[in-house]
């Protein structure tokens, strides 16, 4: 295979300092592979903090879209993925609060060339300690949607979906799976994604070493608070996007999945 030509996707809204740092691992990260040409398709969702000037002066900039404010994660990767012509390799989603280290790419490249034929997701770990904050998740249990990252090497066959922090996935697998379910508000698109993916066959392989740094967003409690958050709030568990997600995942007991969150929260309040 030649150069492998990577089209990277990133939701972007109101971090521009975060965004930056960002950017300038992917330049790190580039210098140490020539086999890999990148090009950054980019969503900026309405940021006031001046991320689209940063994102269009950065030299591997292919396109930028001016989102509205409210299109959030899963609606800006989808419009995103969309802009992207055919004759690229493969998609890179990538977070934009993710600090990639320097052989990231070329750990990329050298799976790339091991297997094309799979979903390759990159673990990420915490700045503080070294914990795996994000990557391959697998089930857990008896029930369809428990889902636990994971955090220690384990079977590919336990690799049933992920989060979406650095996934690539090979051109002609994104064209069976369809693109990212832009529907959901926000969360659930990328484990949306990665359990289509293991129910139609495709493969699930976490890259053996760790490709860069993410703190963990432990911001979800905040969202589900008030009944008003778990009904509406975006970045929370959103009534609508359980009941799209657990339909599509959750088998005949779907309604239980949307229904617990609920059950928790008025168990609290009256107990």
């Amino acid at each position: 295979m030649s150069v492998i030509k990577i089209a990277i996707l990133m939701a972007c809204h109101n971090r521009v300092e975060v965004t930056k740092r960002c950017l300038q691992s992917l330049d790190n990260a580039q210098l140490k592979t020539q086999d890999i040409e990148i090009s950054l398709f980019a969503v900026d969702d309405g940021s006031t903090d001046g991320t689209s000037e940063v994102l269009l002066n950065w030299s591997s900039t292919k396109i930028l879209i001016e989102g509205t404010g409210n299109w959030y994660w899963a609606r800006s990767m989808s419009i995103a993925e969309s802009k992207v012509p055919d004759d690229y390799d493969g998609y890179l989603w990538l977070n934009d609060d993710v600090e990639l280290f320097q052989n990231s790419l070329k750990i990329l490249h050298h799976a790339i060339l091991e297997d094309e034929n799979r979903i390759l997701i990159g673990q990420v770990a915490s700045p503080f300690d070294g914990t795996i904050t994000y990557g391959g998740v697998r089930q857990v249990g008896w029930k369809r949607n428990f889902l636990q990252l994971i955090d220690t090497p384990v079977n590919i066959d336990l690799v049933k979906t992920f989060n979406g922090n650095f996934v690539y996935i090979p051109m002609s697998i994104a064209k069976k799976l369809g693109k990212i379910d832009g529907k959901f508000l926000h969360g659930y698109a990328d484990f949306d994604y990665g359990l289509r993916a293991s129910k139609m066959g495709i493969p699930l392989f976490v890259l053996r070493e760790v490709v860069g740094e993410c703190a963990p967003n432990n911001s979800k409690a905040k969202y589900t608070e008030t009944l008003h958050q778990l009904l509406f709030e975006k970045k929370g568990m959103p009534l609508k996007s359980q009941i799209r997600f657990f339909t599509r995942h959750g088998g005949p007991e779907w309604l239980i999945y949307v229904i617990y969150p609920f059950y928790k929260y008025f168990r609290g309040k009256l107990w």
